[in-house]
């Protein structure tokens, strides 16, 4: 996954309510006092949100809290799509079939308007997919071969690595602004959709566009490059071997693609367990002196002991694969990862994780982490150093993920972790 290049609204503080779409009293009513009261507390948050979104946004891609107006990126609804699902598993009946209306009648793909083929995919295609499994209602599947069809341009290219961008109103493709290469990241972590959708169509062309992409040459260990070239199909090499942004779920999206084609596919599983062991030779280190694992970046041969917020996905989709017969010491890297992934919230005073991380090989003066902004000077001890343009957080559901699989496939311990950060109520109920 990549970071959307949006405009995003940073002015809110971890301690002020200035701009909350609802009252100071009403978000602290959220706040879950008994265990008992989880489920009702995370359906009351949803309905909170939506609220927001309804009162402020409304049938527009996102709300922006703060200045309580709507952002643009597509034009097409993206939190509306984003919500259909986890509304039907609420049970939150009424809202889900006002959303449905909207649908039925203002969600049109019709318009001239450029659109990220990853973004897209797995958020409105995905959306709409999951919602259709959920319910059995037609039109979502309906609109979900619509927009399939629609990105088909981005795959029009000399290499069949598709461009990232398309205009689903022209049906043309072309590759982002700024750059001629397309993402890693982006063009290996479409697949499980478009492989449903021709399932559900039964119409081949969808999977098979999509199959081309993963005929990749020049990995190292099973790793790969942060971007690849739409003309000659070949890595670009620039930027370093990550398991962070640009590159990380083409690593879980080897596993998930295995699962969902029945374990059969077994080029896939090859890949994936290849990439398992390039991460154990190349990018698996521990701190100094607390022992935390983590994975590192490699760059022009050396080893940077930086680690996104996003390369937690990995603890999670260790867990899933050890879960489904894969080698018994995955669960155990798994939960080493979860725990680092852990600390990394456990051990900010905000108790969110930095965006990124620079752990420490050797102990810096007995200090585990030292957490630096603005000037680089240490604020508190910690078992890694965050550097000032890395203090935002993004929230990333890798993190949510990882705790759930490990907890469900280890008796539940482990998704305690979650609890905390959901009940960050002043950071999250903006």
């Amino acid at each position: 996954m990549i970071e959307a290049e949006q405009g995003t609204e940073l002015q809110s503080t971890a301690h002020g309510k200035e701009g909350t779409v609802a009252d100071a009293e009403d978000s602290a009513s959220l706040k879950p006092v008994k265990a008992v009261d989880r489920v009702e507390a995370v359906r009351e948050a949803f309905r909170h949100a939506w609220n927001g979104y309804k009162a402020f946004a409304w049938g527009h891609d996102e709300l922006k809290p703060i200045s309580k107006t709507h952002g643009e990126w597509f034009g097409l609804g993206l939190t509306l799509i984003d919500a259909l699902d986890t509304m039907w598993i609420l049970g939150l009946k009424d809202e889900f079939a006002e959303a449905r209306k909207w649908v039925e009648t203002e969600l049109l793909f019709s318009k001239n308007v450029d659109v990220n083929l990853f973004e897209s995919t797995i958020r409105i295609l995905g959306g709409l997919l999951s919602t259709y499994h959920l319910t059995g209602d037609t039109l979502f599947l309906d609109k979900a071969q619509d927009i399939g069809s629609r990105l088909m341009p981005a795959f029009k290219t000399p290499s069949k690595i598709p461009y990232s961008d398309v205009n689903i109103g022209k049906g043309s493709a072309h590759p982002p602004r700024w750059t001629t290469d397309s993402t890693v990241a982006e063009v290996t972590s479409i697949q499980l959709e478009f492989r449903e959708l021709s399932r559900l169509t039964k119409d081949p062309q969808y999977q098979e566009v999509t199959r081309q992409v993963h005929r990749l040459e020049g990995k190292r260990d099973g790793l790969v490059p942060m971007f690849i070239n739409t003309n000659s199909g070949k890595f670009t090499r620039r930027g370093a071997l990550t398991l962070g942004a640009r590159a990380d779920s083409y690593y879980e999206y080897l596993l998930k693609q295995w699962l969902q084609g029945g374990k059969k596919e077994t080029e896939l599983l090859e890949d994936y367990l290849q990439a398992v062991e390039g991460v154990r030779k190349n990018l698996l280190r521990q701190t100094s002196p607390s022992k935390l694992t983590f994975v590192g970046e490699l760059s022009n041969g050396r080893l940077n002991p930086k680690m996104d917020h996003l390369v937690c996905f990995l603890p999670g989709t260790l867990a899933l694969g050890a879960h489904n017969g894969l080698p018994a010491d995955h669960m155990e890297l798994a939960l080493q990862l979860m725990e680092t992934c852990h600390q990394m919230y456990a051990q900010m005073e905000t108790g969110l994780s930095p965006e990124i991380a620079h752990f420490n090989l050797q102990s810096n003066n007995g200090r585990d982490i030292d957490v630096k902004v603005a000037g680089y000077t240490p604020i508190f001890n910690c078992t890694f150093e965050i550097y000032s343009n890395s203090v935002t957080l993004f929230i990333h559901p890798e993190d949510l993920d990882s705790p759930r699989f490990g907890g469900g496939f280890m008796g539940g311990e482990i998704s305690e972790i979650l609890f905390p950060l959901f009940t960050l109520q002043d950071l999250i109920y903006l």
